[in-house]
């Protein structure tokens, strides 16, 4: 009789341990996941100094393409990613009465399939152009493709252009090189310069999406095209040379410089080495996401729209950040340091799905970069 008191009771005192641990381990795992300034542990068999130097440093941008150690990046086509948030129509297409299709509602997606791949493949030729003659670490995301780099790893859904600024002193060696590209792709200058793919012929512009520009205004560039403007620096400032909704965006210079890779889709590209700092001196400190007051597809203005960007995170995934560490160490290099920055999409009762996550080398500040903001955490 004892016998068997003693064994329940050792049963029960079993049991209540393993509700313990296990009240303990779900949640450790809610702080780890849930909470946005945790740290996400890097195993590293050699935590000295000079290889977490290393571990930032790999992402600076290098004159050519081949003198980054690629394999040491993160793979960013081995990542999941969610389905591309892309409109079921390619937008400015030609109706039957033929008139334009109008962009989509406030915050719906504007470009289609097709046309995401045509500014995928444009993004990518610029690229090459400038690989090809060293050229690869004297330009940068800039504007909407920023946000969409530091916001989303993407396109901005609701976006429908592409935006890079390029070393002024660089402007008639690319205008030259961009018009000899040909016969896939056309360039135009402008005040903003912009390259694009060979025009749909007017009477194959219907609902089908290919992958090609269309004549959706009466300027001479077809859309969807590539905006590149221009930059100017001195000792201190970076400029950009083209007004944007009636102001030069400039930048001090270590904001900027030296620039660092970041992800737009599955490939890396250069970005300015502070990206929040970037975005809060040309588009000030914000919670909200705005349509901004002009449509690229019909090159005129519209109604800007705004809601805040915590409202869209159930509908869009956005980017947390956290700093990383190597082994129990912050990586970090100068100014620059890892971050950990994961692609979080949020469900109507409040929680987070962590769509993938990576580590990147940013400025220090942007660990507390607010996930559904320009701005810092307090």
């Amino acid at each position: 009789m004892l016998a068997g008191i003693h064994k329940t009771s050792n049963f029960l005192s079993l049991f209540k341990l393993i509700v313990v641990i296990s009240i303990a381990i779900t949640f450790f795992l809610w702080i780890y996941y849930l909470q946005p300034n945790q740290y996400q542990f890097i195993s590293s068999s050699h935590p000295s100094s000079n290889i977490n130097r290393h571990l930032v440093d790999v992402f600076l941008v290098k004159r050519f393409l081949n003198q980054t150690p690629w394999d040491e990046l993160p793979n960013l086509n081995l990542m999941q990613w969610p389905q591309p948030t892309v409109a079921a129509l390619p937008a400015g297409r030609l109706l039957k009465n033929k008139t334009r299709a109008p962009i989509p509602l406030r915050f719906d997606p504007v470009i289609s399939l097709g046309q995401r791949r045509v500014n995928q493949k444009l993004l990518l030729k610029f690229a090459e152009v400038m690989d090809h003659h060293g050229y690869s670490d004297r330009y940068f995301l800039s504007s909407g493709t920023m946000i969409g780099s530091f916001r989303h790893h993407d396109f901005v859904p609701w976006d429908d252009d592409l935006d890079i600024t390029v070393d002024g002193r660089l402007r008639a060696w690319l205008q030259k090189a961009l018009a000899d590209l040909g016969p896939e792709y056309r360039f135009v200058k402008s005040g903003r310069d912009k390259l694009f793919t060979r025009i749909l012929p007017l009477d194959q512009d219907n609902e089908t999406d290919v992958e090609l520009s269309r004549q959706t205004t009466r300027f001479s560039w077809g859309w969807p095209f590539l905006d590149i403007s221009y930059y100017d620096e001195n000792e201190t400032h970076v400029t950009e040379l083209q007004k944007s909704y009636g102001r030069y965006y400039c930048w001090p210079k270590e904001v900027v410089f030296p620039l660092l890779y970041r992800p737009f889709g599955k490939n890396w590209f250069p970005t300015p080495r502070n990206p929040l700092q970037s975005l809060i001196e040309s588009h000030g400190r914000s919670h909200n996401c705005e349509t901004g007051p002009y449509t690229h597809v019909f090159e005129k203005g519209r109604p800007a729209e705004s809601t805040r960007c915590i409202l869209l995170g159930s509908r869009y995934a956005f980017v947390q950040r956290r700093p990383c560490l190597v082994g129990s160490q912050l990586a970090q290099s100068g100014q620059n340091m890892l971050v950990e920055e994961r692609l979080i999409l949020r469900a109507t009762n409040g929680t987070r799905k962590v769509i993938h996550s990576l580590c990147l080398a940013s400025d220090l500040s942007n660990a507390n970069a607010d996930t559904y903001g320009l701005d810092f955490i307090e």
